[in-house]
C-alpha cells in the first residue's frame, strides 16, 4: 500500500511491538508469536452448520469440525487472532490438518490494514496429519479491500483472521502457531517448483499463431451442455444437440466469437465440434483436455488421436487443461502432453482462481485465464465500482507471473444461489461493460463470459447445490439488457482488438487529461501507434466530458469506433461503465489500423448474415411470453416460494409441457418452413400462468 494511504499510527505499532514483545515465547527452536489453544473457534460450510468439538491425541488438543448434514462441502475453520499481527518476511503459520480427500486448499488471510483478503496454499492428504508451515508474505491478493486502496502484498500489513478453507464431512486442525524464523530458514520454507524448471527446460516455446496481431481477440461465452442443454431437453422433449446448435446460432449472431463446451455431454467429437465451429464462424475453446489423467493415456487413445489431428485447426483457439488446479506438477505432466501432440497447433490453458497457482504455474504459460467472481448478493450497485476495480489487480499480477504476459478473463455473468440460500447477483449492463473495459485498459486479451445457459433452476424439482439463476440466454431464447450490453461490446471489440494483440505497455504515456474525476485513462505501444482506453468509472449514470490528448506534430487522433479522425480536444458522451477507444499515430499508421477494423467489420457482417433467418412472428411472440414468465419467477422472492416446492409441481408440470409445444412448433417451422395452428392460444397459456403467479405473489 502507498505510503500516504496506509500510514500507520505511533500508538498502534507501539502497542503492537508491546504485544508481539509481551507474549512471544521461545517453544523448542520456535519464537512463538502466537499460539492458538483454548481459543473460539467458527467454521462455515455451504448449506450446513459445522459442529465444532475438542479431544486429545497423544496428549495434544485437536480441534474437530464437522459438518451437519454428513454430506462432502465445505468445511472451513476460521480463528480470529485476538489482536493483530505484523507480517514481516519472517512470519510463519505451522499447523496440522487432516481431512477425507488429498488436496491443495486455501488459507484465507484477512489483511486488516488493507480490508482485503489474500490467501495461499496448503496441503491435505487424505486420512493423515499433515503439517504445514506456510510463510505468510507468500499470500497473494485474493479480493475484497477498501475503496481508493490498492492492494500490494501482505507483508508489512497487520492481518486479524485466519480461514483454513478445507472440504469434507469431517476436519481436523491442531497445533496452530504463528512463528518468527531465524532468516537463515526462509529459503526452506518456499514452495518447491522443481518441477517448473524441468518442464521449461525440455520446453521449445512455440509461436502461436493465435497470439499474433489480426489473429481473433477472443469474446465468447462458456456453454454448460450437459446442465445447459441435455438437462433442459428432457424438460423440453428436445435433444441435446438441437439445442447446442440452436445456441451456436445466436452466440454468433449477437456478435461473440467464442465458445467453450463446459461439462460437455453432446456425444460430439472433437473433430465434429469444430466443424460446428466452422458452420457457425465461432472458435473453440475445448474442454475435452480437462482431465487430469491426461499424461497416463495409452498412444492409441481416442483422445490423444483427437488432439494430434486438429491441433491446427484454424478454428481451435486453444486447449482447456484442468479447470482451477491445484495440483501444479500433475499440471503439468499433461500440458506436456498436450503439446506434444498438438505440435505447435494450439495453446492450453486453465481458469487458476488460486493466485497462488497463477505465480507458481506462471513461468510455464502462454496465457493465464482468471475467474474472479466478486459481485456478491450484498454488494449495492453504488459499491460495485470499487468491487470490480479489483479485478484489474489481479489481472496485473497474472500479466506479472504469466511467461505469455497474456491473460482472458472470464467474467461473472450469472446470478447464483447454493443450497437455496442467494450469493453471487447477476451484473447489470454497467457492471458488465465497465467489468470489460477497466480490465481491458489493465491488459485483458480475451473474454469468456461464464455462463451463456443452465439448467431453469425451477423446473428440476429440487434445490440443487448450485444454481444459476439468470444467465445471459434463458432456456426459451432469450436475452437480457446485461446480454444486449455484452453484444455490443463483442461486435465493437472483435473487429478493433485484432489490431492490439500485440499490444505493450507505453515506456513514455503522453499527456491525456479528463474533465471529469470519473475517466480513468490508460495508454498501450502498438508499434507504430498508441491505443487509448478512457474508461467511465461511474456505473450510476451517463457523463459528459472534455478529453484533451498530447500529440506530435506529425500525429493525429482517431476514434476508433467509428473510424473518424477527431481533435486532440473534444466532448464525450458516455453511459455507465463504457470507454471510448481511441488511437493516435500518423496517418500512415492509421490508415493500417483502419483497414484492419474495416475489413473484420465486413468479414463480421457476412458471416452474420448467411446465419440470419426470420423468426415467424407467432413463434417470436411465444418465446418472449416464455422470457417474461421465467424473468418473473426467477425473482428472488419468487424462487424461494417455488424452487423445489412440491405444492408447485403441477405449474412446474404446466410450464414444462408447454414448453414443449413451443420446441415441437419452432422444430417443425425449422424442418417445412411453415408454423403450427395454436401459437396464439399458446401464448396466451403462458401469459395466463404469468398473470396467475403474479396474483399469488401479490
Amino acid at each position: 500500500m502507498q505510503q500516504n494511504q496506509k500510514g500507520e499510527n505511533m500508538k498502534s505499532k507501539l502497542l503492537t511491538a508491546v504485544f508481539l514483545i509481551c507474549t512471544s515465547a521461545i517453544y523448542g527452536n520456535e519464537n512463538i508469536i502466537h499460539r492458538v489453544n483454548d481459543a473460539e473457534w467458527k467454521a462455515w460450510g455451504n448449506n450446513a452448520s459445522i459442529q465444532i468439538s475438542r479431544k486429545k491425541e497423544q496428549g495434544k488438543e485437536i480441534v474437530v469440525f464437522r459438518r451437519s448434514d454428513g454430506k462432502n462441502g465445505w468445511n472451513t475453520p476460521m480463528y480470529t487472532l485476538p489482536h493483530e499481527i505484523t507480517v514481516n518476511a519472517f512470519t510463519l503459520l505451522k499447523f496440522r490438518c487432516k481431512a477425507e480427500t488429498t488436496k491443495n486448499c486455501e488459507l484465507n488471510i484477512k489483511n486488516a490494514s488493507e480490508g482485503a483478503e489474500y490467501a495461499v496454499r496448503f496441503n491435505c492428504i487424505a486420512g493423515q496429519w499433515t503439517e504445514n508451515a506456510v510463510l505468510l508474505k507468500d499470500a497473494q491478493y485474493k479480493r475484497f479491500g477498501r475503496e481508493g486502496v490498492t492492494p500490494d502484498g501482505i507483508m508489512g500489513d497487520r492481518i486479524s483472521q485466519i480461514q483454513f478453507a478445507c472440504s469434507g464431512k469431517e476436519v481436523g486442525i491442531a497445533e496452530v502457531r504463528i512463528i518468527e524464523i531465524d532468516p537463515s530458514e526462509v529459503s526452506s520454507f518456499h514452495r518447491k517448483t522443481e518441477f517448473v524448471d524441468a518442464y521449461l527446460k525440455q520446453r521449445k516455446v512455440p509461436q502461436y499463431h493465435q497470439f499474433r496481431r489480426n489473429a481473433a481477440f477472443p469474446f465468447g461465452v462458456i456453454s454448460t451442455i450437459g446442465a445447459g442443454n441435455s438437462a433442459n431437453a428432457a424438460f423440453f422433449g428436445q435433444t441435446a444437440r438441437e439445442r447446442m446448435e440452436d445456441d451456436l446460432r445466436d452466440i454468433r449472431l449477437r456478435g461473440f466469437n467464442t465458445y467453450s463446451n463446459f461439462v460437455d455431454s453432446s456425444g460430439y467429437t472433437v473433430s465434429e465440434r469444430l466443424a460446428l465451429m466452422k458452420k457457425y464462424h465461432l472458435h473453440l475453446l475445448e474442454t475435452a483436455t480437462c482431465g487430469t489423467g491426461i499424461h497416463q493415456l495409452p498412444e492409441n487413445s481416442p483422445l490423444l488421436k483427437e488432439i494430434r489431428e486438429n491441433a491446427s485447426h484454424p478454428n481451435l483457439l486453444a486447449w482447456y487443461g484442468q479447470d482451477e488446479p491445484g495440483d501444479g506438477a500433475l499440471y503439468l505432466k499433461n500440458k506436456v502432453r498436450v503439446e506434444t501432440l498438438s505440435g505447435g497447433g494450439a495453446p492450453l490453458t486453465s481458469a487458476m482462481h488460486m493466485m497462488s497457482i497463477a505465480q507458481e504455474l506462471g513461468p510455464a504459460m502462454d496465457v493465464i485465464m482468471l475467474d474472479p467472481y466478486s459481485l456478491n448478493s450484498g454488494i449495492a450497485r453504488i459499491n460495485a465500482t470499487s468491487v470490480l476495480e479489483k479485478h484489474a489487480v489481479l489481472l496485473k499480477m497474472a500479466l506479472g507471473f504469466c511467461a505469455g504476459k497474456r491473460v482472458w478473463m472470464i467474467p461473472q455473468a450469472f446470478s447464483c444461489r447454493n443450497g437455496g440460500k442467494k450469493y453471487l447477483r447477476y451484473p447489470t449492463p454497467a457492471e458488465a461493460r465497465f467489468d470489460v473495459f477497466h480490465t481491458l485498459a489493465a491488459g485483458a486479451n480475451g473474454y469468456i463470459f461464464f455462463i451463456y445457459n443452465d439448467t431453469v433452476p425451477y423446473l428440476d424439482g429440487r434445490i440443487r447445490g448450485e444454481e444459476f439463476d439468470t444467465t445471459l440466454v434463458d432456456a426459451w431464447g432469450n436475452g437480457n439488457p446485461t446480454t444486449d450490453a455484452l453484444s455490443n461490446l463483442a461486435f465493437r471489440l472483435t473487429a478493433i482488438m485484432p489490431s492490439f494483440l500485440e499490444r505493450k505497455r507505453l515506456k513514455k504515456e503522453r499527456i491525456a487529461t479528463a474533465s471529469s474525476p470519473d475517466l480513468e485513462i490508460s495508454q498501450w505501444d502498438n508499434g507504430g501507434g498508441i491505443l487509448l482506453i478512457a474508461v467511465n468509472r461511474n456505473l450510476l449514470q451517463k457523463i459528459s466530458v472534455s478529453l484533451n490528448v498530447e500529440l506530435k506534430s506529425e500525429e493525429k487522433l482517431y476514434d476508433l469506433d467509428t473510424l473518424h479522425e477527431i481533435p486532440a480536444s473534444f466532448t464525450a458522451d458516455m453511459v455507465s461503465g463504457d470507454a471510448k477507444l481511441l488511437f493516435a499515430g500518423t496517418p500512415t499508421a492509421w490508415k493500417q489500423v483502419k483497414d484492419e477494423i474495416t475489413e473484420r467489420q465486413r468479414k463480421h457482417a457476412k458471416e452474420i448474415a448467411s446465419l440470419q433467418w426470420k423468426e415467424p412472428a407467432e413463434l417470436a411472440a411465444v418465446r418472449k411470453a416464455f422470457g417474461k414468465l421465467n424473468h418473473f419467477l426467477t425473482e428472488d422472492s419468487i424462487l424461494t416460494e417455488i424452487d423445489g416446492r412440491q405444492e408447485w409441481s403441477r405449474t412446474r408440470e404446466k410450464i414444462k409441457a408447454l414448453s414443449k409445444r413451443y420446441f415441437d412448433a419452432r422444430r417443425e417451422w425449422k424442418k417445412s418452413g411453415k408454423v403450427p395452428a395454436g401459437m396464439s392460444g399458446l401464448k396466451s397459456e403462458v401469459e395466463q400462468i404469468l398473470a396467475e403467479e403474479r396474483e399469488r405473489f401479490r
